[in-house]
């Protein structure tokens, strides 16, 4: 509605030039009543935009922690854009942006495998933030939904969905774009080895939405 109007006090204004010149009282008060629309119009796509990033999900900065030891494990150096150089370098700010690591993680599983994918995600056990009272493999699996919330802010819906099948038998869904199953495979594992429960072996059933997985406990 606001561009509609932008656009015809435009064409009035140029109608009025034409007819008496730039600067005729009207044409120059019509050309006014121009920039109050478009100062109206940028204050609105400014607020939109605060809005946005007001709004937007962030994870927290120890997800640079994870994606650089995870690197150091898979190979000494490599090979970053700028962009992800400059990511990389505002880890001290707590919050990041969940869209910018969602582009970094998916620029390192292409030029570089779901391997390293799988290491970054076994490094989130150790240095995200966890609840005190989960202390076990058990417990941390059937409250990994809780572990995530306190990782990111202004999120919805179930990440992670853990249902015990046996004694030794847990199937976990997740439902998270941002993280790949290799991520999460890796997230698994990571878990088993900080609260010290062998794992006999993992059955992933799909790939999809960040994998489902049979876990087989010793």
């Amino acid at each position: 509605m606001l561009m509609h109007l932008i656009e015809h006090t435009r064409k009035e204004m140029l109608s009025h030039a034409g007819l008496y010149g730039f600067t005729s009282s009207t044409t120059v008060s019509t050309s006014q009543k121009l920039d109050q629309l478009l100062n109206l119009y940028h204050s609105d796509q400014r607020n939109q935009i605060n809005n946005l990033l007001k709004y937007e999900t962030k994870v927290h900065h120890s997800v640079l922690i994870n994606i650089l030891e995870g690197c150091q494990v898979f190979q000494s150096s490599l090979i970053f854009e700028a962009s992800e150089l400059s990511l990389l370098k505002s880890i001290n700010e707590e919050w990041q942006s969940l869209s910018e690591i969602t582009s970094l993680l998916q620029y390192l599983e292409k030029h570089y495998g779901k391997n390293l994918l799988y290491h970054i995600g076994s490094f989130v056990p150790t240095n995200s933030l966890f609840p005190e009272d989960i202390d076990t493999f058990e417990s941390a699996l059937l409250n990994l939904n809780k572990v995530y919330y306190l990782n990111h802010t202004n999120d919805v819906g179930r990440k992670y969905t853990t249902t015990l099948l046996d004694a030794k038998e847990y199937f976990l869904a997740a439902q998270t774009p941002s993280y790949s199953n290799a991520f999460n495979l890796g997230l698994i594992n990571g878990l088993a080895e900080k609260f010290n429960r062998p794992i006999s072996y993992i059955q992933e059933i799909t790939p999809m939405n960040g994998g489902q997985f049979r876990i087989f406990v010793k």
